[in-house]
Protein backbone atom coordinates (compact mmCIF):
# COMPACT_ATOMS: atom_id res chain seq x y z
CA UNK A 1 0.00 0.00 0.00
CA UNK A 2 1.39 3.01 -1.43
CA UNK A 3 -0.72 5.47 1.01
CA UNK A 4 0.93 3.91 3.86
CA UNK A 5 4.25 4.70 4.81
CA UNK A 6 6.49 6.23 7.43
CA UNK A 7 9.46 7.66 8.24
CA UNK A 8 13.23 6.14 7.90
CA UNK A 9 13.70 7.99 12.01
CA UNK A 10 15.38 4.57 13.26
CA UNK A 11 17.87 4.93 10.89
CA UNK A 12 18.71 8.68 13.10
CA UNK A 13 21.76 8.92 15.40
CA UNK A 14 22.23 11.95 17.54
CA UNK A 15 26.06 11.64 16.81
CA UNK A 16 28.62 9.33 15.25
CA UNK A 17 31.94 8.66 15.98
CA UNK A 18 34.58 7.31 13.33
CA UNK A 19 37.97 5.90 14.69
CA UNK A 20 40.69 4.39 13.65
CA UNK A 21 42.72 2.04 16.08
CA UNK A 22 46.09 3.16 18.22
CA UNK A 23 48.69 0.95 18.78
CA UNK A 24 49.76 0.53 22.10
CA UNK A 25 53.80 -0.98 21.27
CA UNK A 26 54.07 1.85 18.77
CA UNK A 27 53.88 5.53 20.16
CA UNK A 28 53.28 7.34 17.02
CA UNK A 29 49.77 6.73 16.79
CA UNK A 30 48.89 8.33 19.68
CA UNK A 31 51.37 11.23 19.41
CA UNK A 32 50.22 11.92 16.28
CA UNK A 33 46.49 11.71 16.65
CA UNK A 34 45.06 14.05 14.58
CA UNK A 35 42.95 12.05 11.66
CA UNK A 36 42.56 9.25 13.74
CA UNK A 37 38.86 10.13 15.44
CA UNK A 38 36.66 11.91 13.62
CA UNK A 39 33.19 12.52 15.87
CA UNK A 40 30.14 14.31 14.24
CA UNK A 41 26.88 15.70 16.38
CA UNK A 42 23.43 16.62 14.91
CA UNK A 43 21.52 19.51 16.50
CA UNK A 44 18.30 21.33 16.22
CA UNK A 45 18.47 24.33 14.27
CA UNK A 46 15.58 26.14 15.93
CA UNK A 47 14.87 24.34 19.43
CA UNK A 48 11.71 22.99 19.90
CA UNK A 49 10.77 22.37 16.21
CA UNK A 50 12.65 19.36 15.39
CA UNK A 51 10.82 15.65 16.73
CA UNK A 52 12.31 14.92 20.02
CA UNK A 53 12.24 11.58 19.47
CA UNK A 54 15.35 12.11 16.64
CA UNK A 55 17.60 13.26 19.08
CA UNK A 56 19.10 9.99 20.77
CA UNK A 57 21.47 7.49 20.00
CA UNK A 58 25.60 7.11 19.08
CA UNK A 59 26.93 4.94 16.14
CA UNK A 60 30.14 4.16 16.80
CA UNK A 61 32.24 3.25 13.85
CA UNK A 62 35.33 1.39 14.70
CA UNK A 63 38.10 0.38 11.86
CA UNK A 64 40.78 -2.16 13.38
CA UNK A 65 43.86 -0.51 11.72
CA UNK A 66 45.86 1.66 12.53
CA UNK A 67 47.14 5.16 10.56
CA UNK A 68 50.84 5.21 9.55
CA UNK A 69 52.93 7.83 10.67
CA UNK A 70 55.58 9.28 7.78
CA UNK A 71 58.88 10.18 8.87
CA UNK A 72 58.93 13.73 8.04
CA UNK A 73 62.93 14.50 8.24
CA UNK A 74 66.38 13.17 9.64
CA UNK A 75 66.62 12.86 13.17
CA UNK A 76 69.91 13.52 15.20
CA UNK A 77 71.68 10.92 14.16
CA UNK A 78 70.65 10.54 10.64
CA UNK A 79 71.85 14.09 9.92
CA UNK A 80 75.38 13.14 11.65
CA UNK A 81 75.82 10.26 9.32
CA UNK A 82 74.69 12.62 6.69
CA UNK A 83 77.14 15.24 6.77
CA UNK A 84 79.60 12.03 7.20
CA UNK A 85 78.58 10.51 4.03
CA UNK A 86 78.57 14.10 2.57
CA UNK A 87 82.78 14.41 2.78
CA UNK A 88 82.87 10.66 1.63
CA UNK A 89 80.85 11.56 -1.49
CA UNK A 90 83.28 14.43 -2.06
CA UNK A 91 86.18 12.65 -1.90
CA UNK A 92 84.98 9.69 -3.78
CA UNK A 93 83.83 11.79 -6.67
CA UNK A 94 86.92 13.84 -6.47
CA UNK A 95 88.50 10.47 -7.65
CA UNK A 96 86.28 9.69 -10.42
CA UNK A 97 83.75 7.59 -8.17
CA UNK A 98 80.01 7.72 -8.38
CA UNK A 99 79.05 7.84 -4.85
CA UNK A 100 75.63 9.27 -3.51
CA UNK A 101 76.02 8.03 0.12
CA UNK A 102 74.27 11.14 1.32
CA UNK A 103 71.41 10.62 -0.88
CA UNK A 104 70.88 7.20 0.64
CA UNK A 105 70.34 8.69 4.13
CA UNK A 106 68.46 11.73 2.96
CA UNK A 107 65.62 8.99 1.25
CA UNK A 108 64.71 7.89 4.83
CA UNK A 109 61.88 10.91 4.61
CA UNK A 110 58.87 9.60 3.70
CA UNK A 111 59.57 6.01 4.85
CA UNK A 112 57.57 4.37 7.62
CA UNK A 113 57.41 5.66 10.90
CA UNK A 114 57.37 3.85 13.77
CA UNK A 115 58.64 3.93 17.54
CA UNK A 116 59.10 0.20 17.97
CA UNK A 117 59.85 -2.72 15.71
CA UNK A 118 57.21 -4.15 16.43
CA UNK A 119 53.33 -3.88 16.24
CA UNK A 120 50.34 -5.21 17.43
CA UNK A 121 47.45 -3.62 15.32
CA UNK A 122 48.04 -4.13 11.24
CA UNK A 123 48.35 -0.27 9.43
CA UNK A 124 46.80 1.38 6.95
CA UNK A 125 49.70 3.10 4.54
CA UNK A 126 48.74 4.89 1.95
CA UNK A 127 51.89 5.08 -0.50
CA UNK A 128 53.02 7.06 -4.00
CA UNK A 129 56.09 6.06 -5.49
CA UNK A 130 57.32 3.61 -2.54
CA UNK A 131 56.78 6.44 -0.20
CA UNK A 132 54.06 8.07 1.82
CA UNK A 133 53.37 11.27 0.36
CA UNK A 134 53.11 14.21 2.85
CA UNK A 135 49.02 14.81 2.22
CA UNK A 136 48.70 11.17 3.72
CA UNK A 137 46.12 11.83 6.51
CA UNK A 138 44.35 14.03 3.94
CA UNK A 139 43.50 11.02 1.82
CA UNK A 140 42.77 8.86 4.72
CA UNK A 141 41.70 9.66 7.71
CA UNK A 142 38.79 9.12 9.96
CA UNK A 143 37.62 12.31 8.23
CA UNK A 144 38.29 11.82 4.71
CA UNK A 145 36.21 8.57 5.03
CA UNK A 146 33.54 10.20 6.59
CA UNK A 147 32.97 12.75 4.05
CA UNK A 148 33.72 10.88 0.83
CA UNK A 149 32.13 7.49 2.01
CA UNK A 150 29.84 7.39 5.67
CA UNK A 151 27.88 10.58 5.16
CA UNK A 152 25.86 9.13 3.08
CA UNK A 153 24.33 8.05 6.31
CA UNK A 154 23.63 11.37 7.72
CA UNK A 155 20.06 13.38 7.79
CA UNK A 156 21.89 16.31 7.07
CA UNK A 157 25.12 16.06 3.97
CA UNK A 158 24.03 15.52 0.72
CA UNK A 159 21.35 17.63 1.25
CA UNK A 160 19.64 16.12 3.73
CA UNK A 161 20.88 12.91 1.73
CA UNK A 162 19.39 9.93 4.31
CA UNK A 163 15.71 11.43 4.80
CA UNK A 164 13.65 8.81 3.04
CA UNK A 165 9.73 7.24 3.47
CA UNK A 166 9.66 4.10 4.06
CA UNK A 167 7.45 1.61 2.16
CA UNK A 168 7.28 -2.12 3.59
CA UNK A 169 5.85 -5.35 2.05
CA UNK A 170 3.87 -3.39 -0.92
CA UNK A 171 2.66 -5.96 -3.08
CA UNK A 172 1.57 -7.14 -6.30
CA UNK A 173 4.40 -4.78 -8.18
CA UNK A 174 4.63 -6.10 -11.36
CA UNK A 175 8.01 -7.99 -11.88
CA UNK A 176 9.89 -9.96 -14.19
CA UNK A 177 13.01 -11.77 -15.74
CA UNK A 178 14.15 -8.05 -17.22
CA UNK A 179 12.88 -6.31 -13.82
CA UNK A 180 14.97 -8.36 -12.04
CA UNK A 181 18.65 -8.06 -14.16
CA UNK A 182 18.01 -4.38 -14.10
CA UNK A 183 17.38 -4.60 -9.88
CA UNK A 184 21.03 -6.75 -9.72
CA UNK A 185 22.52 -3.88 -11.83
CA UNK A 186 21.41 -1.13 -9.41
CA UNK A 187 18.70 -1.22 -6.95
CA UNK A 188 17.74 2.55 -7.27
CA UNK A 189 14.93 4.28 -9.60
CA UNK A 190 13.32 7.25 -9.93
CA UNK A 191 9.27 7.88 -9.48
CA UNK A 192 6.62 9.42 -11.40
CA UNK A 193 6.97 12.42 -9.73
CA UNK A 194 10.64 12.68 -10.06
CA UNK A 195 12.36 11.57 -7.02
CA UNK A 196 14.77 8.92 -6.23
CA UNK A 197 13.81 5.39 -4.42
CA UNK A 198 15.98 2.32 -3.65
CA UNK A 199 15.03 -1.06 -3.56
CA UNK A 200 15.45 -2.40 0.04
CA UNK A 201 14.62 -6.02 -0.22
CA UNK A 202 12.19 -8.01 -2.62
CA UNK A 203 10.85 -11.57 -2.93
CA UNK A 204 9.65 -12.86 -6.22
CA UNK A 205 7.15 -14.54 -7.72
CA UNK A 206 8.48 -15.90 -10.36
CA UNK A 207 5.83 -17.81 -11.96
CA UNK A 208 3.16 -15.10 -11.88
CA UNK A 209 5.75 -12.16 -12.07
CA UNK A 210 4.98 -10.25 -9.58
CA UNK A 211 7.20 -9.18 -6.18
CA UNK A 212 6.77 -8.07 -2.89
CA UNK A 213 9.23 -5.33 -1.53
CA UNK A 214 10.09 -3.48 0.63
CA UNK A 215 11.40 0.15 -0.71
CA UNK A 216 12.36 3.74 0.06
CA UNK A 217 11.39 7.11 -1.21
CA UNK A 218 13.30 10.24 -0.75
CA UNK A 219 11.40 12.52 1.55
CA UNK A 220 13.21 15.51 3.18
CA UNK A 221 10.51 15.85 6.22
CA UNK A 222 13.00 18.39 8.47
CA UNK A 223 15.72 20.60 7.48
CA UNK A 224 15.78 21.88 11.38
CA UNK A 225 18.98 19.86 11.65
CA UNK A 226 22.96 21.11 11.40
CA UNK A 227 25.79 19.11 12.38
CA UNK A 228 29.05 19.87 14.14
CA UNK A 229 32.07 17.92 13.49
CA UNK A 230 35.03 17.47 15.80
CA UNK A 231 38.89 16.16 14.93
CA UNK A 232 40.43 15.43 17.86
CA UNK A 233 44.35 16.01 17.70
Amino acid sequence: DLESKRFNTEEFFASRTVSFATDSVDWWTIDNYKGTSYVVTTKEVAAGDADKRLFKGHDTINIPLALANRKEGLNAVETAVKAVASVADDVINFFGGNSRLADKVTARVGMLKTSDNVHTVPKLVYMVGGKIPSNNREVFSAKSLYNNYINEKSFVANNFGNQYELHDSVSPVPFGFENFLELNTSNVFQTWDDRTGKVDSFKWNMGRDFAEMNFRIKNIYTKNLEEVTVEPE
